[in-house]
């Protein structure tokens, strides 16, 4: 894998590889020998996703054993997003709350970083969708809270430090 993306590396900046995620080890692993700098795995902030957390760091740690010989000296480090989460749920508040804090705390998971940017739920697109047929650019999203465009700004900054340092200079 790294070997067909290397000729990609000197046209691009950036090269994403999505995979299947948590239960996609081998996949995981394919990732793995693509040689990335980072490895984004999306999480959703239901029970059952939250608790796969510590799972994906065990399988991330052991994809990173097993090819620690591949010639790779800086293993990529391994960064989980929220993604549909619900201001207006108690219990997604909680398992953020949660989630951040196992983070600071869980000796598991002080390899990983989990972003402070959230990606909400955006129930009100997907219901404008079905009745009017309103596509994404031309919806306009009301929630002054969670507005996308905000979101996406959030997240390229704290995905793409160096990006926006650049872009200051």
């Amino acid at each position: 894998m790294a070997f067909l993306l290397e000729p990609l590396k000197d046209r691009y900046d950036y090269i994403f590889i999505d995979t299947e995620g948590t239960d996609g080890r081998s996949v995981q692993n394919a990732a793995l020998l693509a040689r990335p700098d980072l490895v984004l795995s999306v999480t959703k902030l239901k029970m059952l996703f939250a608790m796969e957390t510590a799972r994906v760091v065990d399988v991330f740690n052991s994809a990173i054993k097993e090819y620690e010989n591949i010639g790779n000296p800086y293993p990529p480090s391994l960064t989980f997003i929220i993604n549909d989460f619900d201001r207006s749920l108690t219990t997604d508040s909680l398992l953020l709350k949660e989630l951040q804090t196992a983070f600071i705390n869980d000796e598991n998971l002080k390899t990983t970083h989990l972003l402070q940017t959230v990606v909400p739920t955006k129930r009100k697109f997907f219901e404008s969708y079905f009745l009017m047929k309103t596509f994404a650019h031309q919806y306009k999203d009301p929630n002054k809270y969670d507005h996308l465009n905000i979101v996406i700004q959030s997240l390229y900054k704290e995905v793409f430090p160096e990006l926006v340092e650049k872009k200051n200079e």
